[in-house]
């Protein structure tokens, strides 16, 4: 029997695990959401798409670029807030840390913080990810 051996690439493990920490993110958010009425077909007629396609993009099954998942935290009443800062240490991976040239300067801890303000806020190594929804009067 033939047996084959897959790597997952340093850059691609770091991709998912990000792809992952947003979709848990939206999850809460319209978990969150979903307890006061909201529901896919509201999200899917605010955003202009099939109800198929959110439930496909909610439950994991269909990747999302960045501008939908802005959509959605509209829908949602939420607002994001996205820096790269540089990472200190690798993290929970098997893998060495990315090399940064002695040119670039290195300063704050590795935080991705989603600001928003449901009590929605959990760690995943190095980053920060926190959730608030915003009063649609001041958004």
């Amino acid at each position: 029997m033939t047996s084959y051996r897959t790597g997952i690439s340093p850059h691609r493990r770091a991709a998912t695990r990000f792809v992952a920490r947003v979709h848990r993110t939206l999850q809460k958010a319209y978990e969150a959401r979903r307890a006061e009425g909201v529901t896919q077909t509201s999200i899917a007629q605010a955003i202009g798409v099939h109800r198929s396609v959110v439930s496909r993009q909610l439950n994991g099954r269909e990747d999302m670029s960045l501008g939908r998942v802005g959509e959605y935290a509209w829908v949602l009443g939420c607002d994001i807030n996205f820096d790269f800062l540089p990472k200190t240490a690798p993290g929970a991976t098997n893998q060495p840390a990315p090399i940064v040239p002695a040119a670039v300067h290195v300063g704050q801890p590795s935080r991705m913080t989603v600001n928003a303000s449901l009590p929605m806020a959990f760690s995943s190594g190095s980053s920060i990810v926190k959730v608030r929804q915003l009063d649609h009067a001041g958004a």
